[in-house]
């Protein structure tokens, strides 16, 4: 594998999202920390230290000195890397009020701070504050910076990773398509004002474009999953009817009663089909509007790498491939290829995208690579499957070659279910798409016990070569 390369599954594992601070970002006033700084997680004396000079600073300077939050900076950073992440939080939080209060909310001194409460929050595994952590962090860097600006655009790759770990991995209290919604609404609020500043087809567009196309196809696949019941939409499972009826009073008239009731709506369900369909092919639109969107800026500048124009062509062929357009789909790849094999790259790079086939989408994520290990499966039950791939990407001829448990009948049968119904990107010879008649595929893990529609992860093999890439349309 030569590139890392990041999958659109609801089970991907993601590369650690949250930034590392460096040591010289919190050594700004060495003046007024003990000696031994640079190695504060190591004894106890530090603490102590750091406690002494803080009590002291506070009762000569007050509790609002600047140089009290640098210490505090200090002393967070010690209890942090002794695993005292109750401690670490208390001392960095009153640190990065210290600093608003002293150089205002939207100062960007308290990066550092914000940094290093994400790693924190990350190791203690407190979701929700990190997340608000994040949410600062974006919110400073919009306050502050062009975003244009070499420095803001890491942040938006940070920011949307790590809405995509907390999506997938389910982290949040919040409604998971609210995690989804913040992160579609982030890159599309950037990419607008990249666009009004330095044009639509500026390069900086691509990360943040791919991204976007990322999260609506989380969205695509949040939607296609939720139950008629569950998804929100205009529309009501009732009606309200008036009913009338005569009513022999005691005086021997008879009056008309009349009363509104509640009854069932017949074309709820009907309705909420329609509305669910319409919302599957509004995002699945968006999706390909990003991925064109990308095609376009490569297409705009020949001096652009060319892997990543045929990636680009690539990716945009694997949409139309799995919305059944499979001679548009075929068309991308063949221009693809055309221009790997008119690059420096050659060979290398086409047998990286069309010498095997390539379970699809497998959009890259450009905002984080991520290299999948494909060798290293420890996990039981796993199951072992021989295939051979048609041209048109389907799976043919598909047999359990190796399992852990012969009695494991579910394991089995949904190893099978799956593969029959992935879509492959077919290999490709000489420009050309073509069968593969023998392909292995291992599947292990949870996965092989749940029903189909749950997030998995796979590692792919044809004899003993890796297939580094993977991707599934549930």
């Amino acid at each position: 594998m030569k590139r890392g390369i990041i999958y659109i599954l609801t089970g991907l594992v993601l590369v650690s999202a949250h930034p590392v601070i460096a040591e010289d970002e919190v050594n700004q006033s060495a003046e007024t920390t003990p000696s031994n700084q640079a190695n504060p997680a190591q004894s106890t004396d530090s603490i102590n230290q750091y406690r002494e000079l803080v009590a002291e600073t506070e009762k000569s300077l007050g509790p609002f000195d600047a140089q009290l939050g640098e210490q505090l900076l200090g002393l967070g950073l010690v209890y942090y890397k002794e695993g005292m992440y109750s401690e670490a939080r208390e001392v960095l939080d009153r640190s990065l009020h210290i600093k608003r209060v002293n150089e205002g909310i939207q100062s960007m001194s308290q990066v550092p701070i914000l940094k290093t409460l994400i790693d924190v929050n990350n190791d203690s595994k407190n979701w929700d504050i990190l997340n608000q952590n994040f949410h600062m962090l974006l919110w400073v860097h919009q306050r502050n910076l062009d975003p244009g600006d070499p420095t803001f655009l890491p942040i938006i790759e940070t920011v949307g990773q790590w809405k995509l770990k907390a999506y997938t991995e389910g982290l949040l209290t919040e409604n998971k398509s609210t995690t989804l919604y913040d992160a579609i609404n982030m890159y599309q609020s950037h990419i607008d004002i990249m666009e009004k500043i330095h044009g639509e087809n500026d390069p900086r567009l691509v990360s943040t474009l791919n991204g976007l196309a990322m999260m609506r196809y989380q969205l695509v696949q949040q939607v296609m999953n939720e139950s008629l019941d569950d998804f929100q939409a205009m529309g009501s499972r009732t009606n309200f009817r008036t009913v009338c009826e005569l009513v022999l009073l005691p005086d021997g008239s008879i009056t008309r009663i009349c009363r509104t009731v509640e009854v069932s709506n017949p074309n709820y369900y009907i309705t909420q089909q329609i509305n669910k369909d319409r919302s599957v092919e509004r995002h699945m639109v968006g999706v390909k509007d990003s991925l064109n969107h990308v095609v376009n800026i490569y297409d705009s500048d020949p001096a652009l790498p060319a892997y990543d124009h045929a990636r680009a062509l690539v990716n945009l062929g694997d949409w139309y491939f799995i919305n059944k357009k499979r001679s548009t789909a075929t068309r991308h790849y063949i221009r693809a290829y055309q221009i790997l094999e008119n690059s420096d790259s050659g060979s290398e790079s086409i047998d990286e995208l069309f010498g095997e086939p390539k379970r699809i989408p497998s959009l890259r994520n450009i905002v984080k690579n991520q290299v999948e290990d494909t060798e290293q499966i420890e996990e039981k039950p796993y199951v072992k499957l021989s295939f051979k791939v048609s041209i048109n990407g389907k799976a043919r001829r598909i047999k359990v070659i190796d399992e852990s448990d012969p009695e494991n009948f579910r394991a089995r049968k949904n190893a099978k279910e799956i593969i029959k119904a992935s879509i492959f990107r077919p290999r490709f010879e000489d420009g050309k798409p073509v069968e593969t008649e023998e392909m292995e595929l291992l599947f292990s893990g949870n996965i092989l016990e749940k029903k189909l529609n749950s997030s998995y992860g796979v590692s792919v093999h044809r004899s003993a070569a890796s297939f580094p890439e993977s991707g599934y349309l549930r």
